[in-house]
């Protein structure tokens, strides 16, 4: 009878183990406690039994990087390991159940899966450092350890990147040039914003703080912002004990991309209200900036006392349409066909301090694209693509141009201040790096066999005699037959514009890059001191002869 009883109840408890691979191939990955709860309903088990079946079961993975709420584990079978379902409930149910990991997963979703690492720690809603609260380090390097995100480098932009790991492949071109985008504009908007805050009195004039600025985060206690400073308004000042003036405070994130969802505001709204629950910070204006809300995100940032923004409502509707035409015309630059399009941009935000310098690089890889295509006929345009080689190293093409059926050219372009130096070693990696790389990929693209490739250097600002002598170095040592290399300083540049024969494109080469008055002064500079160095050949020339 003992042996009976034993048999059966042992035949029970493979049942029952039975049930629980048997669930999650039917209801795929899910939490530990999802199986408790089901062993608990249809077998009749306690909370404390149906736990111990669940972990008792060796058929089943766990993810341990995670800490969840309530001791809680995401468990799967192996075969459901990084598929689409496994990447979309795990994801689902952080959002669900973690405000850490769920936060830092809404902010990145909202701004198309890709941003920088600062702006990372600064949207993903955890403080940098504050007890019983997870930083924004921690939240990546567990999430990272999961799977779901990686940081990745991105050519031409300097800080690592953070994306969500199972959207990289064939998105990642799009990804960085949405993002590049997006932070061009959001850089002008919130210079806009500091002078806006500035004029009104809103804030200490000098103590203002922005993102990307200094090597500090603009901070309000243990929060990082896009935007913080200090202020000094009546209904925002209070007292510290010892009777001084304790400064309140105004600070604001911004996202102009997608429309604003309920999830992608959460994280700022968990900021703002944790902020607001520490005793020794002074009062806050709290504001989100965007492009748009959707009408629940909108009620709820009123709800919680968060002021939801738009650049409309700001700045007035003429400077929010031009930068939401801004974002449109950077996103599809490779396809206008106007070459007055950016220029006109350049005019009508004009009067936000620093939008020329954020727009220069912009209208200049714009202004590149253009002269080739006026320059070759029957060429196909493509700009910022990315070639990746078998180490999974980068390299990013400015202006790639398709020229009939005879090369490939690639336009290395750098935007720099009018009259600005190149630094040696922008050069140094175009040649060491770039070059080889796209070289060696482009070799393998069947349809471009037999072709020919060029590559071309075209800076708005000086090379340095050290970076001339590179170039020229490395274009007589070139094999016949690999590739071509050439370069173009701002003054080589005319040429080829007035070649073009396009008003537009050499007005806008003249008025933004060479008649600038940083250039003017520079090209004036250069001028004297060569003939300062003239003199003085002549002067020692003569000598000689004397003597």
């Amino acid at each position: 009878m003992t042996i009976v009883i034993i048999y059966i109840a042992q035949c029970d408890e493979d049942f029952k183990m039975d049930a629980i691979i048997k669930f999650l191939k039917e209801n795929g990955p899910c939490l530990s406690t999802d199986l408790t709860q089901f062993l608990a309903k249809h077998y009749g088990l306690t909370p404390v039994a149906a736990r111990q079946r669940v972990s008792r079961q060796r058929s089943i993975f766990r993810l341990d990087y995670l800490k969840l709420p309530r001791n809680a584990q995401f468990v799967y079978l192996q075969k459901q390991y990084n598929s689409q379902q496994f990447w979309d409930v795990l994801e689902k149910t952080l959002l669900e159940i973690s405000p850490a990991y769920g936060d830092a997963i809404a902010a990145l979703r909202q701004r198309g899966g890709l941003m920088l690492k600062p702006h990372f720690f600064i949207a993903c809603g955890s403080p940098l450092r504050q007890t019983k609260h997870l930083s924004p380090q921690t939240v990546l390097d567990r999430l990272v350890q999961a799977g779901l995100l990686q940081e990745t480098n991105v050519p031409g932009i300097g800080p690592p990147c953070v994306a969500r790991a199972h959207e990289l492949g064939f998105l990642f071109t799009e990804m960085i040039q949405n993002m590049r985008a997006r932070l061009i504009v959001e850089d002008i908007t919130l210079k806009a914003v500091a002078d806006w805050a500035r004029r009104l009195g809103l804030v200490s004039y000098d103590l203002v703080k922005m993102r990307n600025e200094t090597e500090d985060f603009p901070l309000v206690s243990t929060f990082a912002w896009d935007f913080a400073a200090p202020s000094y308004l009546g209904g925002l000042i209070g007292n510290t004990a010892d009777g001084k003036a304790k400064p309140g405070y105004f600070v604001c994130d911004i996202v102009l991309d997608h429309e604003i969802t309920v999830e992608g505001i959460k994280p700022f709204i968990h900021k703002c209200k944790t902020l607001r629950s520490l005793k020794n910070v002074g009062r806050c204006i709290q504001i989100f900036l965007a492009g748009q809300f959707s009408k629940d995100a909108f009620q709820l940032a009123k709800s919680e006392g968060v002021i939801p923004a738009t650049p409309e409502t700001l700045f007035g509707r003429e400077v929010g349409a031009s930068l939401r035409q801004l974002s449109a015309v950077l996103r599809q630059v490779a396809s206008l066909k106007d070459a007055t399009a950016l220029e006109k941009l350049f005019d009508a935000l004009g009067r936000i301090e620093g939008a020329a310098n954020n727009l220069r690089g912009a209208l200049f890889e714009f202004w590149a694209a253009e002269v080739v295509r006026k320059t070759y006929p029957d060429v196909h345009i493509s700009m910022n693509h990315l070639f990746t080689d078998e180490n999974n190293r980068r390299a990013e093409v400015d202006v790639q141009a398709s020229v009939a059926s005879r090369e490939i050219r690639f336009y290395e372009c750098k935007g720099y201040q009018p009259g600005g130096l190149i630094p040696d070693e922008e050069v140094d990696a175009w040649l060491d790096r770039r070059v080889p790389l796209v070289y060696r990929r482009a070799q393998t693209i069947q349809e471009w066999q037999g072709r020919g490739f060029h590559f071309e250097f075209w800076s708005t600002g000086r090379l340095s005699d050290a970076s001339i002598e590179r170039i020229e170095k490395a274009r007589a040592t070139i094999r016949p037959g690999r590739y071509t290399l050439d370069y173009y300083d701002a003054e080589r540049l005319i040429t080829i514009a007035r070649d073009t024969k396009d008003k537009a494109l050499i007005n806008t080469l003249h008025q933004h890059f060479l008649n600038h008055p940083i250039a003017v002064v520079q090209r004036a500079e250069d001028k004297r001191r060569h003939q300062e160095n003239t003199a003085e050949q002549e002067e020692n020339q003569f000598s000689q002869f004397l003597f």
